[in-house]
């Protein structure tokens, strides 16, 4: 799905996903406009039918976001959910959502104004956010805020491509966010092309350092479609688009086999979720919400 014209980069994504084996198809959604969900539905059928034979989805890719100029109906939408299936908590799934921070402001205070109180979510850069916006964020109902932390290694980070803070940095804005009431899931990825073993071992250990609400682990998943998949297209072992699921390798790594990767993310897990500061963390994060 996606918002706005197609152009090559949707082709670009159908090409490399038939170069998998796979087939795939984009159908224009804009999600701020509910009224055009039934012809989306149609479309849909339509496609399933003529074009794959079949009435099932295997697997949707969404990039169908709102628009700027449909700030003014987000918590309308919200009450709207409220009122007739008893929703109260929402999950913004932009990976950039404060990317524009103008922008990012104009929602809070939307939000602020209506009066609504909901719990939201959200996903974005640590690089975007900074003590105004948090604090903004958490008077909006902001409860918790998905970032990508990644690896230790700057470096690591660096050669991925990753756009990401210095690790002092990431320290103090996460430490910032879980001081004013913000829960934070840090999320790290193992098997980044210059990544090892002895590294991530390091990065489960900057991980406990931080020691945030919640934390999840990842394997390196070049997704077709992506720059990463072109650079790595020759060296691509999996076939089947359903085997990129970031709990494996998908490419041939020089530092990792399958089963280094298996046992480093079982293990990172186990590490960090049975750490005593954790567990301690999280008693008074439950204490928290009994009291309010």
């Amino acid at each position: 799905m996606w918002r706005g014209e197609i152009g090559q980069g949707l082709g670009k994504v159908e090409e490399e996903v038939h170069q998998l084996g796979q087939k795939a198809a984009s159908i224009p959604l804009d999600t701020s406009k509910s009224n055009t969900f039934d012809t989306f539905k149609n479309n849909l059928e339509v496609v399933l039918k003529d074009r794959f034979q079949t009435e099932k989805i295997d697997f949707l890719i969404n990039n169908a976001g709102i628009t700027k100029e449909h700030d003014d109906n987000i918590y309308k939408s919200f009450d709207i959910f409220n009122k007739t299936l008893n929703v109260s908590n929402f999950i913004f799934r932009d990976p950039v959502f404060s990317i524009n921070r103008e922008h990012t402001k104009e929602i809070c205070k939307a939000i602020i104004k209506s009066k609504y109180r909901f719990r939201l979510a959200i996903e974005t850069h640590l690089k975007d956010i900074d003590e105004n916006l948090a604090i903004l964020l958490k008077k909006a109902g902001v409860k918790l805020i998905y970032v990508g932390v990644e690896s230790h290694d700057e470096n690591v980070r660096k050669n991925s491509k990753r756009a990401s803070e210095i690790n002092s940095i990431q320290i103090q804005k996460i430490n910032f966010l879980e001081k004013i009431g913000i829960n934070v899931k840090a999320m790290y990825i193992i098997g980044m092309p210059t990544d090892s073993p002895s590294n991530f071992l390091k990065t489960i250990n900057f991980a406990k350092k931080l020691n945030s609400s919640f934390a999840q682990f990842n394997v390196f998943t070049p997704y077709p479609g992506t720059p990463a998949f072109s650079e790595y297209k020759d060296i691509i072992t999996k076939k089947k688009y359903n085997e990129f699921t970031q709990c494996q390798l998908v490419f041939k790594h020089k530092n990792f086999k399958d089963n280094d990767i298996l046992k480093l993310l079982n293990y990172s897990y186990k590490s960090y979720y049975l750490e005593i500061s954790w567990v301690k963390r999280y008693i008074r994060i439950k204490i928290r919400e009994i009291i309010k």
